[in-house]
């Protein structure tokens, strides 16, 4: 179990977890944990975060909306300054109270090119925990009313498996 010790930790070279504990500041009452996620690097995050087996705190959503310690997902993109992704508020201060928090994440990198006039071709890498390579997704675009048939050859290609389109293997 972790207690919620204001830390800034850099998850991969483009997402940093940031924990501070806000107390008695601006009008709060009680203890409040509140997690935020920077990301960097031109990626999007899908963060999931479970908070089951903390003890003397609720998983506070949204405005007033309490609820016992549970689960989040959030999506955080490129540039966006330290997203809020949970908060916590500790029950009875009075008390002990601990924070068990177990996380994954996976980073989407895209990049879009013109590859024939008016026919763009984006690729996107999905990264597990910004380190490990999962997937690479094509999205073949077409503007204005034009017929396209699009091929790609992955024959020579190691440890891939195509999951689904329409193409043929």
């Amino acid at each position: 179990k972790i207690m919620a010790e204001p830390f800034d930790r850099a998850l991969s070279p483009n997402v940093t977890l940031h924990c501070s504990r806000l107390e008695a500041a601006s009008g709060i009452r009680g203890i409040l944990v509140e997690y935020s996620l920077s990301v960097t690097g031109g990626r999007q995050v899908v963060f999931d975060v479970d908070f089951q087996g903390s003890e003397n705190v609720v998983l506070k959503c949204g405005s007033n909306n309490l609820k016992g310690p549970g689960s989040v997902k959030a999506k955080v993109g490129d540039g966006e300054s330290r997203k809020v992704i949970a908060l916590l508020k500790v029950v009875d201060a009075q008390k002990s109270w601990t924070v068990d928090m177990k996380y994954t994440w996976t980073e989407r990198q895209s990049i879009s090119k013109e590859i024939s006039r008016n026919i763009f071709l984006e690729t996107v890498d999905v990264w597990n925990k910004g380190r490990t390579l999962m997937a690479i997704e094509y999205y073949l675009s077409v503007k204005k009313d034009r017929r396209v048939t699009f091929d790609i050859d992955f024959s020579g290609s190691q440890n891939l498996e195509l999951v689904s389109g329409g193409l043929k293997k």
